[in-house]
């Protein structure tokens, strides 16, 4: 517990003769490191909620051989995906210091990709999905109608250049997005 505190020294010699000492001496509240981070994906900002306390100043390291913070809560964005152990340094204004180290992730992100054959009116659109990294899709066809499938048909209701979007979503719910102009003649 911080405060002020008697210490009290006694030396005894070998012949039994005692001398002593009375110090005071101050003891300073130790602060407490600790912070949380929620997993980003590639590209992201990842936001550091600082949750130490009796700290006057900070130091960070976010594990990537180059990034650093001084300020309380920081955001940082890591340069490529992988996983990072990032180490919080809590001082006080007396010398007083504890350090709190956390592991965060930055998922991959999944890169969309497909390609469709021009057609005629009445034909269906086959969408030849390239993407990879992905477990689920969302396609929208320009008309406003859409699908989850991996590879879907389409029929357009009538002829026309159409621009087709697909979103391709990872399992840590990370995007990518392409864009592909269908033409129907």
């Amino acid at each position: 517990t911080a405060g002020f505190y008697q210490t009290k020294m006694v030396a005894t010699s070998d012949a039994g003769c005692n001398d002593s000492v009375t110090k005071t001496v101050q003891a300073f509240t130790a602060p407490s490191a600790r912070f949380t981070a929620s997993n980003v994906c590639d590209n992201e900002s990842m936001s550091f909620n600082n949750l130490s306390s009796s700290a006057s100043s900070y130091a960070w390291n976010f594990g990537d051989m180059s990034g650093s913070a001084t300020s309380t809560a920081p955001s940082y964005t890591y340069s490529t995906d992988g996983s990072y152990d990032v180490e919080l340094i809590a001082s006080t204004s007396n010398g007083c210091v504890d350090t709190f180290t956390s592991q965060v992730s930055v998922y991959r992100l999944p890169s969309a990709a497909f390609s469709a054959s021009s057609v005629c009116d009445g034909e269906s659109v086959v969408f030849s999905n390239s993407s990879s990294g992905a477990s689920s899709y969302s396609w929208s066809y320009g008309d406003g109608q859409g699908s989850a499938l991996s590879a879907p048909k389409h029929t357009y209701a009538t002829s026309g250049s159409y621009t087709v979007e697909l979103i391709a979503t990872s399992s840590n719910s990370c995007n990518d997005t392409v864009s592909n102009s269908v033409t129907v003649n």
